[in-house]
């Protein structure tokens, strides 16, 4: 199959039981959460779609595996600069430390990095002029 015929997919995956999909009260302080909440743990997976729209299995596979008491990642934005001859991705993403604090993180790759590999991100937590980011603000 030609990756022309690929489309790729990276984020998380979560199986939810239906009852469990909008709980009543807020659960971003439980770990792990079930039900809403932050996505602090679960699997990140680099999923592809057929020209049909199916699952194709051998591209398909789990890029990390967050536990909890863990460090996690979450919320991928992806840019590819179309005039880039080598075809990077750029993510941009949120690290999450195991007390729940986020950072800023970024990583940079290619469709083959990210279908033979693991790439890991770089995680941001201070900027060039020497200001530590705060957990508050991911995106300075």
């Amino acid at each position: 199959m030609d990756d022309d015929d690929i489309t790729y997919l990276l984020g998380r995956y979560v199986e939810m039981i239906p009852d469990q999909q909008s709980p009543d009260e807020d659960t971003s302080s439980e770990m792990p959460v079930i039900g809403g909440g932050p996505d602090t743990t679960g699997l990140i997976k680099l999923m592809a779609l057929g020209r049909d729209g199916q699952i194709v299995d051998e591209l398909t596979r789990v890029l990390w595996e967050s536990k909890p008491g863990e460090p996690s990642f979450e919320d991928f934005r992806v840019f590819k600069d179309p005039e880039d001859p080598d075809g990077k991705l750029n993510f941009g993403l949120t690290y999450v430390e195991p007390d729940g604090t986020p950072y800023p993180a970024v990583m940079i790759t290619t469709t083959e990095e990210l279908r033979n590999g693991r790439p890991e991100p770089h995680v941001i937590r201070v900027l060039d002029d020497g200001q530590r980011i705060s957990g508050d603000q991911t995106t300075p």
